[in-house]
C-alpha cells in the first residue's frame, strides 16, 4: 500500500488516467493523496459501463477513489 500511496504522492496537482481494479478507468487532476484515498479533481470515468461519482466534502468536481482499489495510475503530458 505505501508505494501505491506515494506514487499517487508523486503525481500530486498533475492530469493522470487511473486504472482501477474494476475495470473503470478515471482521467483528472490529483487534488490531494492520503493514507487510504486518492481525490481526483474533474474527474470522468473514461472507459466504464457506469460513471461512479463521489462527491468530495467541498467540492462536488472532486472524485474520492479508494488506493485498495487502484491498479494502475499514468501520468496525462
Amino acid at each position: 500500500m505505501s508505494e501505491i500511496y506515494h506514487a499517487c504522492r508523486s503525481c500530486l496537482n498533475c492530469r493522470v488516467r487511473v486504472y482501477m481494479r474494476s475495470g473503470e478507468i478515471y482521467e483528472g487532476t490529483v487534488a490531494d493523496v492520503d493514507s487510504n484515498y486518492l481525490y481526483l479533481e474533474g474527474a470522468s470515468a473514461s472507459i466504464s459501463s457506469k460513471k461512479a461519482k463521489v462527491n468530495g466534502f467541498f467540492n462536488p468536481l472532486i472524485t474520492t477513489l479508494v488506493l485498495f482499489d487502484l491498479l494502475a495510475i499514468a501520468l496525462l503530458v
